[in-house]
């Protein structure tokens, strides 16, 4: 009798990549002498430096950055910079808005992506709705998502950091001259400790616009998860 033939043995089913839990955010904000209330509920103040440009929120393809300025004893955000892909818009103290360099007619653009309503826009990046409000004299913002994860790559920022979904409020420092000790994170991946006023200084970025800096950056999608060490600091490959 014929030798009967093995059957072949059943390809084993790969195993499927975990899905990044949903992280929705429907109560982070920035506003004022910046009072910055994170995506889990935490309060903490970042003072920054009047003229320097700090990255409030760094994920794939969208990029937040906000220019601070001297109020009074302390400081507002005068500007803010919203980078989505290709796309540029500007947004000044006075609401004024500003897309790819040319002044927003109307008030809807970019497909409906950037929308006016009164003193706020809005921006809807996908995974982010991002409502900057003039307040006369300086901007509020505020931020909603459904999920940050969506894209599997989760946010970073002075403000992004906070919606890591980990249901934990980061209450850091308030009040004059605080820097977010408490809440915002150094390039090792640890929360500071409250009272860190140096800290804020890794997240200075070169202009509103500015998407290539090396620290906290999640704008190519990089970085997954991961503690970010600068650049500098990882040194270039020898061949």
């Amino acid at each position: 009798a014929p030798t009967p033939t093995p059957a072949p043995a059943p390809t084993p089913t790969p195993t499927p990549t975990p899905t990044p839990t949903p992280t929705p955010v429907n109560n982070g904000n920035i506003q004022g002498d910046p009072h910055f209330t994170g995506a889990d509920g935490g309060k903490y103040d970042v003072q920054g430096q009047a003229g320097k440009t700090y990255n409030i929120l760094s994920d794939k393809d969208v990029q937040v950055n906000a220019k601070f300025q001297k109020y009074g004893a302390a400081t507002t955000m005068g500007e803010i910079g919203v980078t989505m892909g290709q796309n540029q818009v500007q947004i000044d103290k006075a609401g004024k808005v500003t897309i790819n360099g040319e002044a927003m007619e109307g008030n809807s653009a970019l497909d409906g992506a950037v929308t006016k309503s009164g003193k706020s826009v809005t921006v809807n990046s996908g995974e982010y709705q991002i409502k900057a409000t003039s307040a006369g004299g300086y901007l509020n913002a505020s931020f909603k998502s459904d999920n940050v994860a969506a894209d599997g790559v989760m946010p970073h920022g002075l403000w992004g950091q906070t919606a890591d979904g980990d249901g934990k409020a980061r209450n850091g420092d308030r009040g004059a001259n605080a820097q977010g000790g408490g809440a915002i994170e150094g390039l090792d991946g640890q929360i500071t400790k409250k009272g860190d006023k140096t800290t804020v200084q890794q997240y200075e970025v070169n202009g509103i616009f500015d998407t290539g800096f090396a620290n906290f950056n999640r704008f190519n999608g990089a970085f997954v998860n991961e503690p970010v060490v600068p650049t500098a600091a990882q040194g270039e490959a020898k061949e």
